[in-house]
């Protein structure tokens, strides 16, 4: 309350500035000492103002307010533009505390337009009594009445009179003997009659109108009068007193008096002679608009409402290749395709529904040979002369050969594009100046450019070569339209990093002129470093080549030797001179037999079969000594050409080693002779022990053969035999070769066994064998058997691990990625003894606890310090009983003393006995979230005591209003009820200022309890206490009930309301609130629809609701407006005015919030809906059955 009081000062400032009444404040020297108009204040006297004429009315109204505190009267006050205007003046005493004096409040409001009616009405009145006076008829009629019943036929005639005095039409009444008793003053009027009175007992000779059609006038009133049958809406054309032709609509009809005789006759004329011209000038503009369209070349149609040709030129017949006569009546739908019809259909129903055009849409046609066509249309939606839609028109051409070229232009474009986009080389577009216009991915992606930072930037901006003059030169070249190819220009990219390309440039012309550059570029970057780089390669080659101490010789591909090394002198004791520039078949080669070997490996490595080395001895061709050598050929490249690379090694002190090995190896065989027969005497006994040794293998449980030195499988076990069936191997295998056997081993696996042949070491090898079907990975042991001390055969024990290496793969790849995992974390992990020495951590254990994270803390002590024994002790404990922690939040200090808080989650690690071992955990540094949750749990407490405050203040501000709206009511019903008294008791004796006074007062307390009522509601809506008097009630009648009440309104700005209801719809509803939501909602779509708009009101049935939609073609609401339109106080958009009904209030802003609380507490909804400003809107809500 008190800062209501604060602020009264302000609130009747705004107040006076706003209102629309004149307001003063005078002395009592009458001088003006405020006003709320600028125009007011030039002029001090306030009888300067005033109407000469009613200033002893004015000194009468201050005399009445200075000695009597109050008074009213109704003066003239002078405008700035010497313009009279009517104000009832109502005036209050008050002493000023400034100056301790006693001073008058007026208040003026403009009446000008009730009084300007007032008079017209007094004027009427007295015209009226002449006619009631003059006519005998009704002077008797009368005096037979009873006083109620004149008033209420009084009151009648004054509305009549009204009507006929202002309607444009030409009205009068006659007797029987075509007498006039009186006419309106329209009528008057055009016979120059001052006062429509002075018509009475004339009769048509004695007036101007019409003189020459008089006799036709006079024939068709006297057969109306003698049938006693009226003419209605006759159009009649007749000639005006200036000679000129004028068209009416003429109605007469037959007075009768109380017995039902003719007494005379009521005529009205209204002048229809523009509408006529209208009409007669639209026949003939349709005349040449029809033969327009008939000549035009475009292709014309028309179309009803179904898509039925109605009308259409030559030209669209000969579109469609049709007849005139075969094509009138038939729909469109039949000269397209299915896929058209739907395209068309909707585009014919977008613009039923906008009414706004749709201009060149593309669709295709069927002409009468089959031919499909395209056509490129435009269609409007058809009126008839009274706004009804009737049916489109259209345009149409045939633009098939353009949509054709233009896909292939589309095609063309896509493909280039696709080029342009996906092309690894760089393409780009320049004008002729240079400047670019477009750039490729790639080349964008090269220069670390985007499009919009490169697109106008000069080419030469990104110019790195060291002569711009040359590639000023070849621009010239191509804006002069001669291409450029395999140009080398250097670049930088935007972080000025220098690349080369090779680049081939395009000019591109129009009309002859080149007016852009399309640019092909190659980067060459790459291939310039290569180059480089082989150089290097090729020097450190030469310094190998001259350094070797194996000869090597360059042949060239015609079997020419064109380079030899320094060893090859030495080699074969011949000057290099002597062989350079030679076939290698030439040099003398001995002996001569071995030629055909070496012609044979040269062609070879033409073909690319590169052979192995060969070892072989020649003759020196220097000497003719003997030599042993090693020969490995190899194709390599040599300033950019291929080359036989020949390198030479001397073998032949190796092969006198090897000589002699081989003789010893003889020796040995002597001695193996003589164990052969001891290999014999034992053989008895070998075959005494096989049984027992077949026994033995069949019963091991992995799979297991026998080979000899021929890898033959001499002998295999059941398990074998098994293995391989489920392998889908042939099992039987006894005498038969390993690679016969097994042809998907890899080689490696025979050099194997002849490893354990040679060696006598048993060998364990892992091998990853693909079949068919599967892959199989096994473990074999190669084991030797001894036979007179050399291994004479080999046990091959195989084991299927596969499904182990499957697991030990899975359980690798699990452990590194959980390592991946570990390293990439953002968390701290440890993993520590129970003593506390690190076993592992992550480099975030390191960074959190402040150390470098790639330092290395394993076997160190943990580096966190415990600010609080308690929570070590709870660590410890919590592990050690439970197992775990979890979202432990405890305070630590990292190695530079800083203290954190950090998140801890960790377990504990036992043995196979259940002993623990160590802990492994994780953790996260919460400090900032630490201290941002106790700040947040203290600001959450503060809002908790304020919370409670503010809802102790806000039960206090709702007790307050409620108490308020029930303490003014009880005023309120008494003021209204006075009122009412007054107006029915007393309503003869008041003058019409006061009766008019007293309804204004019912008026606002009217609407003052409308507002109680509403502020009522918003509290009980606030406060889920709103309650509902349901029943079974027809909602229809409730709809019809408001549309009645609403009916002065809806006819007032000629809305046309669509009614699409059920006729019974019982739910069980509060009737009272449902007829508010009903009412609001349609009294705003009345508020917010333009004149001659319409509102639509539709129901539909569902499941288990009724839903009610009232949608308009009004203002419409933005989707900013939706979102607040059911709030409290909110007043979105002020109301369309009407010509005859001024709606100034634009509401509380509290009405569609009830709305929403009354469906709401019915458990129903509701919704806005609107496609935006000016394309009207829809509320729809439901309500449960």
């Amino acid at each position: 309350m008190a800062s209501i009081l604060k602020n009264t000062d302000r609130i009747c400032q705004m107040y006076l500035q706003n209102s629309e009444d004149l307001i003063f404040v005078i002395n009592e020297d009458s001088i003006i000492e405020y006003s709320n108009s600028s125009y007011f204040s030039r002029i001090k006297n306030f009888h300067d103002f005033i109407f000469s004429d009613d200033c002893d009315q004015l000194d009468v109204l201050l005399k009445d307010i200075f000695r009597l505190s109050n008074g009213t009267e109704i003066i003239r006050i002078k405008q700035h533009n010497d313009q009279l205007k009517w104000y009832e003046i109502k005036g209050y005493s008050f002493i000023d505390d400034e100056d301790n004096n006693k001073k008058a409040f007026l208040v003026g409001r403009d009446i000008t337009k009730y009084k300007k009616i007032e008079l017209e009405y007094e004027k009427s009145q007295a015209r009226f009594g002449e006619l009631t006076t003059s006519l005998p008829e009704i002077k008797y009629w009368k005096l037979l009445q009873s006083k109620k019943g004149l008033k209420a036929v009084q009151k009648t005639i004054e509305m009549l009179e009204l009507v006929i005095e202002h309607i444009p039409q030409l009205i009068y009444w006659k007797d029987t003997n075509l007498v006039y008793l009186g006419c309106n003053s329209s009528f008057a009027s055009i016979n120059n009659l001052n006062d429509p009175s002075s018509i009475i007992g004339k009769i048509d000779d004695d007036l101007h109108w019409f003189r020459r059609n008089l006799d036709h006038i006079k024939d068709t009133e006297r057969k109306v009068i003698t049938n006693d049958e009226p003419e209605y809406n006759i159009i009649e054309s007749l000639e005006t007193i200036n000679g000129e032709q004028a068209w009416f609509e003429i109605i007469r009809i037959p007075l009768h008096d109380a017995e039902g005789k003719v007494v005379g006759l009521l005529a009205t004329y209204e002048d229809i002679s523009i509408r006529k011209l209208g009409e007669q000038k639209i026949r003939e503009s349709e005349k040449k608009y029809r033969s327009i369209l008939e000549n035009i070349k475009e292709s014309y149609f028309e179309v009803d409402l179904k898509g039925t040709y109605t009308f259409f030129n030559d030209a669209f017949c000969e579109l469609l290749g049709e007849k005139r006569d075969n094509l009138m009546g038939k729909n469109y739908q039949g000269y397209t395709n299915e896929e058209s019809k739907n395209e068309i259909f909707e585009i014919y129903n977008a613009v039923f529904k906008s009414g706004n055009p749709n201009s060149n849409y593309q669709s295709q046609f069927i002409r009468s040979n089959g031919e499909e066509i395209t056509c490129e249309s435009s269609v409007y939606l058809r009126y008839d002369s009274n706004g009804n839609k009737i049916g489109f028109s259209g345009l149409t051409r045939n633009i098939t050969e353009k949509f054709y070229l233009l896909q292939k232009i589309k095609q063309s474009e896509e493909k280039y594009h696709t080029i342009f986009n996906a092309s690894p080389d760089y393409i780009y577009l320049t004008d002729s100046t240079g400047n670019i216009v477009d750039m490729n991915p790639a080349l964008l992606d090269r220069t670390g450019m985007t499009l919009e930072e490169a697109q106008g930037v000069n080419f030469s901006k990104f110019y790195a070569g060291e002569d711009i003059n040359e590639l000023t030169r070849l621009a010239e070249l191509i804006r002069n339209g001669k291409e450029i190819k395999e140009v080398k220009i250097k670049a930088k990219t935007k972080q000025g990093e220098i690349f080369e390309f090779e680049v081939n440039s395009v000019p591109l012309k129009e009309k002859g002129k080149v007016t852009a550059i399309l640019n092909l570029a190659r980067d060459i970057t790459l291939r310039k470093k290569t180059e480089e780089k082989l150089r290097e390669s090729e020097k450190k080659y030469r310094h190998l080549f001259e350094s070797s101490t194996y000869s090597i010789i360059l042949i060239n591909r015609k079997g020419v030797i064109v380079d030899c090394n320094p060893a090859t002198k030495r080699f074969f004791r011949r000057e290099i001179e002597d062989l350079i520039g030679k076939n290698f078949m030439e040099v003398g080669i001995k002996p001569e037999n071995m030629l055909p070997l070496f012609q044979r490996r040269y062609q070879a490595n033409l073909k690319g079969d590169v052979p192995d080395p060969l070892e072989i001895m020649i003759n020196r061709s220097g000497d003719g000594s003997e030599m042993w050598i090693n020969v490995d050929e190899s194709i390599v490249e040599i300033g950019g050409e291929d080359v036989f690379q020949v390198i030479v090694q001397d073998i032949t002190k190796n092969k006198i080693a090897e000589q002699k090995l081989k003789n010893s190896q003889e020796e040995l065989q002597v001695l193996n002779r003589e164990l052969e027969q001891k290999v014999k005497e034992r053989t008895k006994d070998f075959i005494k022990s096989e049984r027992q040794y077949r026994t033995t293998i069949d019963s091991l449980g992995d799979p297991l053969h026998v080979v000899d030195k021929d890898l033959r499988i001499i002998l295999i076990n059941e398990a074998l035999k098994k293995w391989l069936i489920e392998l889908n191997i042939e099992s039987s295998i006894v005498g038969r070769k390993i690679p016969e056997v097994f042809p998907f081993l890899p080689s490696a696996v025979y050099d194997e066994y002849l490893q354990v042949f040679d060696s006598g070491i048993p060998l364990i090898t892992i091998e990853n064998t693909v079949l068919p079907d599967f892959k199989v990975v096994t473990e074999t042991r190669k084991i030797p058997i001894f036979i007179d001390s050399n291994v004479s055969q080999v046990i091959t024990i195989i084991r299927d691990i596969t499904d182990k290496r499957k697991i030990e793969d899975q359980l690798k790849e699990s452990e590194e990625n959980f390592r991946n995992m570990i390293t990439n974390l953002d968390e701290g992990y440890y993993k520590i003894e129970l003593g506390g020495k690190i076993l592992y951590h992550n480099p975030a254990f390191s960074k959190i606890a402040g150390y470098d994270p790639n330092e290395n803390l394993i076997n160190k002590q943990q580096p966190f310090i415990w600010q609080n024994l308690v929570d070590q002790k709870r660590y410890k404990e919590e592990l050690l009983n439970y197992g775990h922690i979890r979202n432990y939040t405890i305070p630590v200090k990292r190695k530079d003393g800083e203290i954190i808080f950090i998140h801890l989650n960790a377990r504990l690690i036992r043995n196979d006995d259940k002993e623990p071992i160590s802990i492994e955990g994780t953790f996260t540094d919460v400090t900032e979230k630490f201290k941002l949750e106790q700040e947040l749990m203290l600001s959450e407490k503060k809002l908790r005591l304020q919370n409670v405050e503010l809802k102790k203040l806000d039960k206090v501000k709702n007790d307050f209003i409620t108490m308020a709206a029930h303490e003014l009511k009880t005023p309120l019903i008494s003021i209204s009820g006075y009122t009412d008294y007054i107006l029915l008791k007393h309503r003869s004796k008041l003058n019409s200022e006061i009766t008019d006074d007293l309804l204004t007062v019912k008026r606002n307390v009217s609407r003052l309890e409308i507002l109680m009522d509403q502020l009522l509601d918003v509290l009980k809506i606030d406060e889920n206490e709103l309650k509902l008097q349901k029943e079974k009630t027809n909602v229809s009648k409730i709809i019809n009930d408001c549309l009645d009440e609403l009916s002065y309104l809806i006819n007032e700005k000629n809305l046309e309301v669509i009614l699409k209801i059920d006729r019974e719809i019982i739910l069980n509803i509060d009737a009272t609130r449902i007829f508010s939501v009903f009412t609001n909602l349609i009294s705003n779509a009345i508020k917010f629809t333009p004149d001659y708009g319409w509102i639509e009101i539709d129901t539909k049935k569902m499941e288990n609701q009724y839903v009610f939609e009232i949608k308009d073609n009004g203002i419409g609401l933005s989707e900013t407006d939706i979102e607040q339109l059911f709030q409290k106080f909110v007043r979105i958009k002020p109301p369309i005015l009407s010509k005859n009904i001024n709606i100034k209030d634009s509401g509380t802003g509290l009405g569609l919030y009830i709305t929403r609380g009354i469906i709401n507490a019915h458990g129903g909804e509701i919704q806005a809906y609107s496609e935006g400003e000016n394309k009207g809107s829809k509320f729809s809500f439901k309500l449960p059955l």
